[in-house]
């Protein structure tokens, strides 16, 4: 299992810090056809976020969390998130905004927790960890034939 943390971000933060630790995820777990999936259903859920914030001095935790099965991501927000619940839960091709809807398509689960500010959103996911032990391995197999003068 993997866990990785970004701490009360402002809005701007939030969208490029949580791309660039999807992109990373994606790259060191053997994701990278889910990338495209991960990114645009975060990017796009984080922008409703942002615009049905009440203030500009929205701050979000976002903490990531990686097993065998699932990338699971829990944003949490300085502000209610009461009014993205119903926006989420009537998506629908019929909506004005599309997005929305894609964004609905792409998760394979989403939660709330209205008394916390919380969102959680899972996607279904085979990440590869043993590559990554192996290849951990490798290297420092390697770096022990290295001889140091």
């Amino acid at each position: 299992m993997y866990n990785f943390e970004l701490k009360q971000l402002d809005a701007t933060a939030a969208i490029t810090e949580t791309l660039n630790v999807i992109e990373n995820f994606c790259e060191t777990y053997k994701l990278e056809n889910d990338f495209g999936t991960i990114s645009l259903a975060m990017n796009d859920l984080l922008i409703l976020i942002i615009e049905n914030s009440d203030s500009e001095n929205l701050e979000l935790t976002i903490n990531f969390n990686l097993n065998n099965q699932q990338l699971a991501i829990q944003i949490t927000s300085n502000q209610t998130l009461d009014n993205i619940m119903p926006t989420l839960s009537n998506a629908s091709p019929e909506n004005n905004d599309q997005n929305i809807f894609v964004i609905k398509q792409l998760i394979d689960n989403i939660s709330f927790d209205a008394e916390n500010n919380q969102l959680l959103v899972e996607f279904d996911v085979k990440p590869q960890f043993i590559d990554i032990q192996q290849n951990r391995e490798k290297v420092l197999a390697e770096q022990k034939k290295v001889t140091y003068k």
